[in-house]
């Protein structure tokens, strides 16, 4: 793995993340819609918090149950997400949270 810096203005970088380049930069987006893009980006990268993936499937969160006794059930895996998200600190320690 590289830890050569990311220079998205800079032409001649040899470091790009091909999902950046269809984009042009961001070219597209209109400077609202690119400072709201900043905000996020900005919040989501808080020091010392994280982002938390919601959307293990139903064989992997399976087998988290399968370790406790739980039933692999769509209900079973409702409740756990609930249960997770509607933790009063979980604010303190993720800022972001992955459903695809």
């Amino acid at each position: 793995m590289t830890n050569k810096r990311i220079h998205l203005d800079d032409p001649l970088s040899e470091v790009k993340p091909s999902f950046i380049l269809p984009c042009n930069g961001g070219a597209h987006l209109t400077d609202c819609q690119k400072g709201t893009l900043e905000q996020i980006a900005v919040s989501l990268g808080t020091p010392g918090k994280g982002i938390t993936a919601c959307d293990e499937s139903a064989g992997t969160m399976g087998a988290r149950f399968e370790k406790v006794g739980v039933e692999n059930t769509i209900e079973n895996r409702r409740l756990y997400r609930e249960m997770l998200l509607n933790q009063n600190e979980l604010h303190q320690y993720v800022s972001g949270i992955r459903f695809v």
